[in-house]
């Protein structure tokens, strides 16, 4: 009918933490000396698919956390984009 949704259904919900499939991604970041850093490293990791939300971005900490299931590559590689380095943070 017109309510079925094609590629499953609409998250009408904010994901919040330990909901769904999703799993808590550390990332260490180098290269932030600024809040205008922390703000371009946040819109990059929120822009890659698969990320369900920036959780935080913490340059005195040299660490981005991000919510979801996305290609951790495509993570570093967004983060390097900005003109940071990143790693995955064990």
């Amino acid at each position: 009918g017109p309510l079925t949704s094609v590629g499953g259904a609409p998250k009408l919900y904010p994901p919040h933490p330990g909901w769904g499939g999703g799993a808590m991604i550390k990332l260490k970041v180098t290269g932030m000396t600024c809040g205008h850093c922390e703000a371009a490293v946040k819109k990059a990791l929120g822009q890659v698919p698969g990320v369900e939300r920036v959780v935080s971005v913490d340059r005195t900490r040299q660490e981005a956390v991000v919510d979801g299931q996305p290609e951790v590559g495509a993570l570093v590689l967004a983060i390097q984009e900005e003109g940071y380095q990143a790693e995955v943070s064990a």
